[in-house]
């Protein structure tokens, strides 16, 4: 995927476009997917978070094309991306919530839990433990799933997958490091 993305990030980088900068649209283009999704406005909405899926994919490349990969860029990118998985997901969760849909409203609860916390125990275990990337629904498959089903309007079909998977990695995250720490015999209370 890096090799068809450079000669855009080159072409942005030759427009004095900064990795940050596509950070933050791509932020904003989540807000506004939000809120297409609180309207009810579905295949819009997909589109729009395609935006932002693809601002998120070119700010990595952009930086390592312009040898501009700093510690905080890296960790302003990982900020950005839990507030862009909110706004989508809130988005979602006032549009059920405003029509009584309760059944989507709680599955996107639990993709919002999900979500939230498949990033924190990554995060938090790679405090302790090398590497923690295990399971399947990391924030790029989270965003092409709801861009999909979004796409031909059955968002609700999207989001119960990112419920079902999201938390299913969250809790394969935990035994993988319960597991690396119990090999490395390390205390476990």
């Amino acid at each position: 995927m890096e090799r068809f993305l450079e000669p855009l990030s080159k072409y942005l980088a030759s427009r004095g476009v900064e990795p940050n900068h596509l950070t933050v649209a791509g932020l904003l283009a989540s807000a506004f997917s939000g809120a297409l999704y609180h309207f009810g406005e579905q295949p819009l909405a997909g589109v729009v978070l395609a935006v932002s899926g693809l601002c998120d994919l070119l700010d990595g490349n952009l930086a390592r094309t312009q040898g501009k990969q700093t510690p905080f860029g890296a960790f302003l990118d990982s900020t950005v991306d839990r507030y862009s998985d909110m706004f989508v997901l809130f988005g979602i969760l006032s549009y059920g919530f405003g029509r009584g849909d309760w059944l989507l409203f709680w599955v996107t609860v639990f993709a919002l839990m999900g979500s939230v916390m498949v990033s924190y125990t990554r995060a938090r275990a790679e405090c302790i433990i090398e590497r923690c990337d295990v399971g399947l629904m990391e924030r790029p498959e989270r965003v092409v799933v709801l861009i999909l089903f979004s796409l031909i309007g059955r968002v609700f079909w999207g989001v119960l997958l990112i419920a079902i998977f999201a938390n299913i990695t969250a809790l394969h995250r935990i035994y993988h490091t319960y597991k690396v720490l119990k090999e490395k015999d390390v205390g476990l209370s």
